[in-house]
Parts: C-alpha cells; structure tokens; sequence
C-alpha cells in the first residue's frame, strides 16, 4: 500500500516514508506518554530509520492524517502461524492523537491493515492490549477482535534474555 486511501471522514492512510521518520518517533513518544512508559522509551530518530526504512527493516509503519494534520500510526510486521500454515501480521502499535479520536482514524487504520494483510494472504492480524486500557478495549470490540482463550503473553527481556543467550554460547577450551 504506497498509496493515499480516504474514508468518508477524510482520514487519509498511507504507507509510511524514509521522510517521516521524526513524526513516527513523535507518535511513539506520545504513546509511550499515554501508557505511562516514558522510563522505557528509548527509541531515537536513528533507530526509527534503521528499524522501520533500514535494508532489511524488521517493522513498517502506516500514518492516519485529517487534512494535513497527523493523526495516527499503526506500527506492524509480519508473523507466520505453523499450524494454519498462512502468514499474519502482527499488530505492535496503534495510536490515534487524542484530538483526533472518535473521528475514525482507528477503524481507518485497522482497515488498512486488513487489506495489507488480505493481499499478503493473511488469515489474522494479532495484537496485545493493556488491560486497564478500557477505551482500547471497548473499540478492539467493536471492530470484532476477541481475547484468544487459552493463551497468556510471556516476555524474556533484559538481563533474563542475555543469561539465556549467554547459555547457548558453545563454551571455548573445553
């Protein structure tokens, strides 16, 4: 999707550029203010560069404008289900500026990422959401997305992640 698509509320969605990089950076500052994470944001103009436009970028970016204004990001990349043998998209971020809610630039956003994920052969798009973040979950609702039953999220991050990987490491002079 390289291209503009407006909704009838005038939200227009499109791929993210190499050039807009310092708006994506601002969104995910602004996010990272809103789930009270600030301590954890330590994502720069550089990285948003490597990570989302870089050769082999890990993550790509839609951005939501009302007229000219940026009103929202969706922050995404692809998965692999073994078991439906399809690809997915996982859903990392979506942010909608708090004056632009409830003009539809959320739906407008998970409407792109359906169709992305439709052309690609996708069979689901997969996200997470704060529990104590109602507003999210009561639109997450509404656009027919359902808690998974039997699964719980689980994370290996920090001094945990590098003991692991440290284990794995073939010992030398032995």
């Amino acid at each position: 999707m390289t291209r503009a698509t407006a909704g009838a509320s005038g939200v227009r969605v499109r791929l993210a550029r190499r050039d807009d990089a310092a708006t994506i950076l601002g969104f995910l500052r602004a996010l990272a203010e809103y789930e009270g994470l600030t301590r954890d944001c330590v994502i720069d103009l550089a990285r948003v560069r490597r990570h989302f436009f870089g050769r082999r970028a890990p993550v790509r970016a839609l951005l939501a404008s009302i007229g000219h204004a940026p009103a929202g990001l969706a922050v995404y990349s692809p998965t692999y289900s073994t078991f439906a043998a399809r690809p997915g998209l996982w859903v990392e971020d979506v942010f909608v500026m708090p004056e632009a809610r409830g003009h539809g630039v959320g739906r407008a956003l998970f409407a792109a990422l359906a169709g992305i994920a439709s052309r690609r052969g996708c069979d689901r798009l997969t996200f997470s959401v704060l529990t104590w973040n109602r507003p999210a979950l009561a639109f997450y609702k509404r656009l027919g997305a359902e808690p998974v039953s039997g699964w719980t999220q689980r994370r290996i991050a920090g001094a945990a992640l590098r003991r692991l990987a440290a284990a794995g490491r073939p010992r030398r002079g032995r």
